[in-house]
């Protein structure tokens, strides 16, 4: 059996906690067969739960199925530690499925792209990039350190995306607010982004007036920095109701105990995962902007990282 080897982008919105939904389900898919068939090789594992065989599991990757960081990955191909390398051998022959293939860095991407074509060349393995906003990796006159011999999954990409196409992307020249209102106020719905939250504001006066009451600002115009709702409904409902269209602020407050690992790693789990989210203002603060759907998902998230008995989670 050759070994499959899943990569995930560590960071950049909620990979973390994607690295660990993607080991479940393999778990899953692989119910009936021993649990160490799959290691999960990343920040957030469980120290409590790390066995003599687990280490030396992970220092190996001596496991068929591995469900690591594209860090780990790459810090292990580049490392010049014995310990590090000792991964090397089980590499080869293996498949790589590297997800988030964008966001490598572009000052490492060079080196990146060499030892993708490596493994593919000199050990055998194969290596499924996987990625929303496909990059033009492939070698070319201008792009010199680009990989060679890439098959894509799907057939006739381009005619695919000329199918999909739903949007016509014009440029309607500058324009003054009142231009721009005259030419909103023509739609019965549109979605219209500016800068400022002062904007906004100012956009939605022009187009609110002499329209009816009736009209929920959920049709009008949503600024990046804030978040408006009709005073005349309540405003669980009027979350309820416009759904993703409403943004909102939540600020996020823990205490974690660290006198024991697990309670450290927990700290350490809560941290990474508002980092994931939102923002640090304070130590144990973040704050963090969402619709009401992402919300419910993330309390949920949270709720799952902390021990109720022994922690603090305030929102």
């Amino acid at each position: 059996m050759p070994k499959h080897l899943a990569g995930v982008a560590q960071r950049t919105q909620s990979f973390a906690s994607i690295i660990e939904q993607t080991a479940n389900v393999f778990r899953g898919v692989f119910a009936n067969v021993p649990d160490e068939t799959i290691l999960e090789h990343h920040c957030n594992t469980d120290p409590d739960r790390e066995t003599l065989t687990t280490r030396l599991v992970t220092q190996n990757w001596d496991a068929p199925i591995v469900v690591t960081t594209n860090v780990q990955l790459f810090e292990s191909l580049f490392a010049s530690r014995t310990s590090s390398c000792r991964k090397l051998h089980n590499i080869c022959n293996s498949v790589i499925i590297l997800d988030e293939v964008q966001a490598i860095p572009v000052d490492l991407l060079q080196a990146g792209l060499a030892t993708i074509q490596e493994l593919v060349r000199n050990y055998s393995c194969t290596v499924l990039l996987c990625t929303a906003t496909q990059p033009a990796f492939n070698r070319s006159e201008d792009f010199r350190i680009g990989l060679t011999n890439i098959t894509e999954i799907i057939p006739n990409p381009s005619q695919l995306f000329e199918r999909l196409k739903r949007v016509q992307i014009s440029h309607i020249g500058k324009q003054t607010d009142e231009e721009l209102s005259l030419r909103l106020a023509t739609h019965n719905q549109f979605l219209c982004i500016v800068n400022t939250r002062a904007h906004a504001a100012k956009l939605v006066d022009r187009l609110t007036r002499g329209r009816q009451a009736r009209h929920s600002i959920a049709e009008l115009v949503f600024g990046p920095q804030g978040f408006l709702f009709s005073p005349q409904r309540s405003f669980d409902n009027t979350l309820h109701s416009i759904g993703p269209a409403f943004m909102m602020y939540v600020l996020v407050t823990y205490d974690v105990p660290t006198k024991t690992p697990s309670g450290r790693k927990r700290l350490r789990k809560v941290a990474e995962y508002g980092e994931d989210y939102g923002q640090r203002v304070q130590n144990s603060v973040f704050e963090m902007k969402v619709d009401w759907t992402q919300w419910t998902n993330i309390k949920a998230g949270l709720q799952n990282l902390i021990h109720t008995e022994e922690d603090s989670l305030r929102f």
